[in-house]
């Protein structure tokens, strides 16, 4: 059974990924809603725009986890933000939530990461597509993909590091989002080459191939799924 250290468990691809693998490993997840624990599963309750306090969350994830095996950064913040609509005080909640609080967990934890260990960062195709509103979350997500570079080669050869890069996926975030935009789904489905939204679970069988031995040979690499909505 192996330790599985989650970040941004409670719904979506997080929810999916505790789903995925509940009966067959110890899962932490670590969500801004409370949650009860179950049978291999402790969720902590933190917001990782609190930056301050992530020596309290490490102490906690290492009083559960003597040793970790997989890491899945999977929480993100996404902001619609216009240019002329920046503030300081966004920038500072998007990028710790997105970027610096990951930064300041892996630095802690790197040193109980096991051998042939495995991390996935989930990214986003926005660094590459760059579409209106993410002034502040594309940023995010294209350093947060020049980390987790650096981390492959700095962690190497003990652990893997790899980023999944997904497009429209059907879950409520993405549904919101196009809500505020004043965006009908039927046109982001018409601009995927294969004519759906991805499916949570589409990119957990991606996540569960890189956290194997099946991909012993791959790190560093930045793998999109989109179904074509970005080639």
């Amino acid at each position: 059974m192996k330790n599985i250290l989650l970040f941004g468990g409670s719904k979506g691809i997080g929810k999916a990924c505790i789903n995925k693998y509940k009966t067959s490993n110890k899962i932490i997840s670590i969500q801004r809603s409370r949650l009860i624990n179950k049978k291999n599963i402790t969720y902590i309750e933190f917001d990782l725009k609190n930056t301050q306090k992530i020596n309290e969350l490490i102490k906690q994830i290492k009083q559960k986890f003597k040793t970790v095996d997989y890491i899945i950064f999977n929480a993100s913040h996404y902001d619609l933000t216009n240019i002329v609509d920046i503030n300081y005080e966004k920038i500072i909640d998007v990028f710790n939530t997105n970027l610096f609080s990951y930064m300041l967990v892996l630095k802690d934890l790197g040193s109980v990461l096991n051998k042939d260990s495995s991390i996935v960062f989930i990214s986003s195709t926005a660094p590459r597509s760059n579409p209106f509103g993410s002034s502040l979350y594309a940023p995010t997500q294209a350093a947060l993909e020049c980390f987790a570079k650096v981390a492959a080669k700095e962690l190497a050869p003990k652990t893997r590091v790899n980023i999944i890069a997904p497009g429209p996926i059907n879950t409520s975030l993405l549904h919101e989002n196009l809500k505020a935009q004043g965006i009908k789904k039927n046109v982001i489905i018409n601009s995927i080459l294969l004519k759906r939204l991805g499916e949570p679970e589409d990119i957990v069988d991606l996540i569960d191939f890189l956290l194997s031995i099946k991909s012993k040979h791959i790190t560093g690499q930045i793998i999109s799924i989109n179904g074509g909505n970005y080639i």
